[in-house]
């Protein structure tokens, strides 16, 4: 069985957290290939066994001790210690091979502190959710505004020309509005909310039609796959 590892979310190496986030990931991973040894005759060797359990300790005490600077960040050892917090092998083997938003689908299994823990950690993936899709409008709008007004302006600067004059004050406006749209754009932050996980089927179409008007099907390829694999493995039954 191979892992989903829905996890919180897998940033550029030059990013926030991305210490921990890799710890995170590193744990995720050989927890679930552990896991995976369950139902197989004979089982992991002691040798692989030790090897992973090493790689496991390391990646933990790297998340515990590491200091968070983002959502994913706090997320992340959250999540960790919802599964110490609980100590149940069956919350340990489903976050690892179907990611948290499967165990917040199933929390009311949970204890009430483990309930507590995990709604917490959900409404903090929407209010990241919420934050990416609030930054991508804003740079969206504020983008179209200049554009807006550097049409306006070349109108001007053309009605003008045609009348027979020049105004160089009007020239070197518009040779700053072509450097100022070189620096206002929407596209990091239409990377950063693609690259960001949705925490429900909603927020997965709106990801989803954003990035098919914008022409970043191939960009946001590989995190709606990501996205998919957790919302099916939360069981929502919408679709």
């Amino acid at each position: 069985m191979t892992s989903n590892t829905a996890t919180p979310e897998v940033q550029q190496a030059n990013e926030a957290d991305a210490q921990l986030l890799s710890a995170f990931n590193e744990a995720v991973y050989c927890k679930a290939r552990i896991y995976s040894y369950d139902e197989t005759e004979g089982g992991l060797t002691p040798a692989a066994y030790e090897a992973l359990d090493t790689s496991l300790q390391q990646a933990e005490e790297t998340i515990q001790q590491a200091r968070a600077s983002t959502i994913a960040g706090v997320n992340a050892r959250l999540q960790l210690l919802l599964t110490t917090q609980d100590g149940s092998r069956w919350l340990d083997r489903k976050l690892a091979e179907e990611g948290f938003l499967a165990v917040y689908g199933d929390r009311d299994a949970l204890d009430g502190t483990g309930q507590q823990l995990a709604t917490a950690i959900f409404e903090l993936m929407r209010i990241q959710w919420d934050a990416a899709v609030a930054a991508y409008q804003d740079a969206y709008a504020t983008a179209e505004k200049v554009a807006d007004f550097k049409e306006h302006l070349e109108m001007l600067m053309f009605a003008r020309q045609g009348a027979g004059s020049r105004d160089k004050e009007l020239e070197a406006l518009n040779d700053r509005l072509d450097e100022l749209q070189n620096h206002v754009s929407d596209h990091e932050a239409l990377l950063k909310l693609i690259r960001t996980p949705v925490p429900d089927w909603q927020a997965y179409r709106l990801k989803a039609q954003l990035t098919n008007q914008e022409g970043y099907k191939d960009d946001a390829a590989e995190w709606l796959l990501r996205d998919v694999d957790a919302l099916l493995g939360a069981k929502t039954g919408e679709a």
